[in-house]
C-alpha cells in the first residue's frame, strides 16, 4: 500500500487497483477511565508513557473511509455531522480536500450505528450528504437501532441489513466483529494481492491496544 496524497483532513493510499482514503471527521475527547487493563482494571498513575493525553483526556479521531474502484465510491461510515460535539462534522471538507465527489458515492456501509458513524448522512443544513446514494447497508443486528434515529427517518426504509461474510462488491467483504456494539462490523478490502482492514471502533489507542 502506497500513500499518494495527504492533507489536514485526509490521507489517500493506492491499494492494488483501488484508492482508499481515510477521511477525518474530527475528534472526541474521552476520559482515561475508558481505557482498561486486563481484569477490567482502570489505569491510574501506571498509565503507559506512550499514551498521549490532551487536557487530561484521550483524544480519539473520528474517521470515515472512501474506497474508489475508478467507477464508483463506497463510503464506510459518515461521521457525526452536527449531531454531537463541534469538534466533529468535517467529513464534507475532507471529501473536498481529497477530491472525492459526493455524487460518486453510491454505497454507504456502517461499521456500527453509534452517532459519530451514521449522522453524517445528513448535512447540518438538512440536505442529503450523498445525493446519488443507492445502497445503504446497516449491520443486521443494529437495524432497529438505526431506525430509532429520528433525525435519519427518511433513510429508515432505504437501509438494508449487512451480515458478516457478505461481499459489498468484488473488493470488499464484511466481517462480523460484535463487541463494541452488537453488530459491529469490519471491512476487508483487497486488490491485486494487497489487503487492508477497516476496523471501525475495534481499536481506539493502537499504541496500547
Amino acid at each position: 500500500m502506497e500513500r499518494i496524497t495527504a492533507g489536514d483532513h485526509h490521507t489517500s493510499y493506492k491499494l492494488g487497483a483501488l484508492t482508499i482514503t481515510s477521511l477525518r471527521d474530527g475528534y472526541v475527547d474521552m476520559p482515561i477511565a475508558r481505557l482498561r487493563q486486563p481484569g477490567n482494571k482502570m489505569f491510574g498513575s501506571d498509565l503507559p508513557p506512550q499514551i498521549h493525553l490532551v487536557d487530561g483526556g484521550l483524544r480519539l479521531s473520528v474517521n470515515a473511509f472512501a474506497i474508489d474502484d475508478g467507477v464508483t465510491v463506497t463510503l464506510i461510515d459518515t461521521g457525526a455531522a452536527n449531531a454531537w460535539h463541534p469538534s466533529m462534522g468535517f467529513l464534507p471538507q475532507a471529501l473536498q480536500e481529497a477530491a472525492v465527489a459526493v455524487d460518486r458515492i453510491r454505497t454507504v456501509a456502517f461499521s456500527h450505528t453509534h452517532l459519530d458513524h451514521i449522522q453524517g448522512l445528513i448535512l447540518p443544513n438538512g440536505q442529503d450528504a450523498f445525493p446519488q446514494l443507492s445502497r445503504l447497508l446497516v449491520p443486521k443486528d443494529e437495524l432497529g437501532l438505526f431506525r430509532s434515529e429520528e433525525r435519519l427517518e427518511r433513510f429508515h426504509n432505504q437501509a438494508v441489513p449487512l451480515e458478516g461474510g457478505q461481499h459489498l462488491g468484488t473488493n470488499i467483504e464484511a466481517i462480523a466483529t460484535p463487541g463494541h456494539e452488537i453488530g459491529h462490523t469490519c471491512f476487508r478490502v483487497s486488490s491485486n494481492g494487497e489487503t487492508v482492514l477497516i476496523w471501525g471502533d475495534l481499536v481506539h489507542v493502537p499504541s496500547l491496544q
